[in-house]
């Protein structure tokens, strides 16, 4: 290794107008710069191979078990028959618990109901009467009961009835209430100066289902 301590001394005016504490930091400093050596040149065989790749990285392959618990999540034919019968007789519950609460609303329904309830207790009697009076060699006569389909839903409990008058209803309410609305306006219009609606407002209401008793207890109040 070349010394250059040997061979290099700041010499002349500029270093003499050096003060003695710089000096010999200046001399510290070049020492251990030229103390250091260079990086070692590439070699032959390192310009003509290219450097190894990096390792791949190790995936470890799922354990039988978990590909086994992919496959049996997998429906069978027989499961999604099964799903899809469920589903179905949900969806049916759903549709029959919705015509029974428009039966119970709508007012004309629940007449309808009322009265066919009555027809069929009447009838059951007299079933009864006529198969006594068969079994005393009578005849028994023409049945005269109301006609029954076969999925039992004949009469006000059918889909067609339950539809129909439930669309009477709506727009009976919707008539009424713009009866009242305008009855309100004209009501107010004959009024010197026009006064704020009440508070609670009967047509704002919210609707109880329709009973003529609660009705006529919020005439009485009024």
């Amino acid at each position: 290794m070349y010394d250059y301590e040997q061979h290099y001394t700041p010499t002349g005016d500029f270093y003499a107008l050096i003060p003695p504490q710089r000096k010999d930091a200046l001399s510290k400093a070049t020492r251990d710069l030229m103390s250091l050596e260079p990086p070692p040149s590439p070699s032959k065989h390192s310009l003509n191979h290219p450097p190894p790749p990096p390792p791949k990285r190790f995936r470890p392959t799922p354990p039988p078990q978990a590909q086994t618990a992919s496959k049996s999540t997998l429906l069978s034919p027989s499961q999604k028959k099964a799903n899809h019968i469920q589903s179905e007789q949900k969806r049916r519950a759903n549709i029959r618990r919705g015509y029974e609460a428009l039966c119970q609303t709508v007012p004309a329904l629940r007449e309808a109901i009322k009265q066919e309830e009555v027809v069929m207790s009447n009838e059951s009697r007299g079933e009864v009467k006529r198969r006594r009076r068969s079994r005393q060699g009578g005849s028994g006569g023409g049945g005269s009961g109301s006609e029954v389909s076969a999925d039992g839903r004949a009469g006000p409990r059918s889909e067609n009835v339950v539809l129909g008058k439930t669309i009477e209803y709506i727009h009976a309410l919707v008539s009424e209430r713009e009866a009242l609305l305008a009855r309100l306006h004209h009501a107010n219009s004959r009024l010197p100066t026009p006064l704020p609606p009440p508070p609670n407002a009967l047509w704002e209401r919210r609707w109880n289902g329709g009973d003529s008793r609660d009705d006529d207890e919020s005439d009485e109040s009024d």
